[in-house]
């Protein structure tokens, strides 16, 4: 039996040029050839096709990992080939492999047997070297951080609590925990440090969520690297560094062309782990192959419990952001899946107020600081209201004009609610989060048409609560929270 690579060594590929213009009609103008049989798609193409229909996207997930892996790319592949097989017009999305696993025990991650995307060699290692430019954007930001520190330390940074941490593609464990600045003064200040793999960096899952130059460059100055002694926050943006980690990004920004052995047409973007962000490829890769292909077939990293839970709202991102750049850089789901449904609420018409965001301690200047950037025109005016009393952030609320979203984080007096509201109906602050995590769809259903109609009938609803929606929620119970809403608000 032919192994991988003497499979893919095999095969007759179509030059990247042929596959881009004969199945997704980008010309050559569009690309950046990196040989014969990858290339880049410049920036400004992919934002002429912005006004194009969306296709629709199709996720492979699994439901047990292993430390093997479990075929989620392999399937990917081989449903992209299969669909054009029989004549849809089709492509597929995978994250770039990391060469930390490439030379581990799950190997290369570039499909197997007849279902690979090729060249499988390349894309294995270097590619375009995507992952080369995110390594230096995180290493140049350390180093500005020590040289800071050696040069007077003018942010006043605690050499104990410095957060940010330089990175290696590769597995290297006498890295994870190390000591720098040793050597005498000329080399800096001693301090604990770490490498991570460059997959696990800040600067993957910016990387990925970025649609433009200047959105990427906006989210790494807001990047926290450090705290001061009064457990003040340092940004990335205080050191000047974020312009320069966006050149070494530039290039890399551009989203990349590749084929499948069958000459699927492939774009394989970024890479970040699933565990510790998104597990998925890049949004503009995504965004890009649903406006050049009807079906759109991609995975997400680990279990249908990390990469596929986070992957849904993903794809609603830049329609969830439509009118502005920024996503929030905190890490996790819980922030996207929060703006993502404020939106939906908003589209529904039966929204006056949703709850907010907000985390205490030295992540609320954070927030502050975002919070212009959340707006969205005539949907969504998030407001970080952790201050003052219950009236004064009602009364806030009560200028915010009808048909928009608030977001909200503290539990209210329903009372001085409707009085300075006039009718609203609250919902999440009073559905249990054990009923969001462990009940039915029918219990919350049936718990939220209570609630409405104990509170009373209006024109919108408080979606309200201390926690949010919690990661663990099931993604039916809140589905069925939002369908309740919409069925029994009036």
């Amino acid at each position: 039996m032919a192994t991988d690579i003497e499979i893919a060594q095999k095969a007759t590929l179509q030059r990247i040029t042929k596959v881009a213009k004969d199945q997704l009609g980008i010309d050559d103008e569009h690309l950046e050839p990196y040989g014969h049989f990858k290339a880049k798609i410049s920036l400004d193409y992919v934002n002429s096709l912005a006004n194009r229909p969306d296709g629709k996207l199709i996720l492979v997930t699994a439901i047990s990992p292993t430390p093997a892996g479990e075929g989620k790319t392999t399937t990917t592949v081989g449903l992209g080939d299969a669909l054009n097989r029989i004549g849809k017009k089709a492509s597929i999305c995978l994250r770039e492999p990391s060469l930390g696993p490439v030379f581990g025990m799950k190997g290369g991650a570039a499909g197997g047997g007849y279902a690979q995307v090729a060249p499988m060699e390349d894309i294995n290692l270097h590619f375009t070297g995507d992952f080369h430019a995110i390594a230096l954007a995180n290493n140049l930001l350390a180093a500005m951080i020590d040289n800071h520190i050696h040069h007077g330390n003018e942010l006043r940074f605690d050499l104990r609590r410095i957060m940010w941490k330089r990175v290696v593609d590769m597995n290297d464990r006498a890295l994870r925990e190390i000591t720098v600045g040793l050597g005498g003064p000329s080399n800096g200040f001693p301090r604990q440090d770490r490498f991570d793999i460059v997959v696990a960096s800040e600067v993957m899952a910016i990387f990925c969520l970025a649609t433009s130059l200047k959105g990427l460059k906006d989210r790494l100055g807001n990047i926290i690297v450090g705290y001061t002694r009064e457990q003040k926050p340092i940004h990335a943006r205080e050191l000047k560094a974020h312009g320069a980690m966006a050149v070494l990004l530039k290039d890399a920004l551009k989203p990349n062309l590749a084929q499948t052995l069958e000459n699927t047409p492939a774009f394989i973007h970024g890479g970040p782990f699933a565990n510790i962000a998104h597990g998925c490829n890049s949004v503009l890769a995504t965004t890009t192959a649903l406006k050049l292909t009807d079906y759109v077939v991609t995975e997400a990293g680990f279990g249908a419990d990390l990469g596929a839970e986070k992957s849904k709202y993903l794809p609603r991102v830049g329609e969830a952001f439509e009118g502005f750049e920024e996503l929030p850089t905190f890490p996790g789901l819980y922030y996207i899946r929060l703006l993502v449904a404020a939106r939906e609420f908003a589209r529904s018409g039966i929204v006056r107020a949703f709850t907010a965001l907000q985390k205490a301690g030295e992540e609320a200047q954070r927030l502050t600081d975002y919070a212009e950037s959340f707006r969205i025109e005539n949907d969504l005016v998030p407001v970080p209201l952790w201050e003052g009393d219950c009236t004064t952030r009602l009364e806030t609320l009560a200028d915010i004009p009808r048909g928009k979203a608030v977001y909200w984080f503290e539990r209210t007096d329903l009372v001085k609610a409707k009085e300075v509201l006039g009718d609203v109906v609250c919902l999440r602050g009073n559905v249990p989060a054990s009923m969001l995590t462990t009940g039915t769809p029918e219990q919350v259903d049936a718990y939220c048409r209570m609630l409405i109609e104990k509170v009373g009938k209006g024109g919108g609803f408080i979606l309200d609560g201390a926690i949010g929606i919690p990661d663990e929620s099931k993604p039916e119970n809140v589905t069925a929270m939002f369908e309740a809403a919409r069925k029994y608000v009036p």
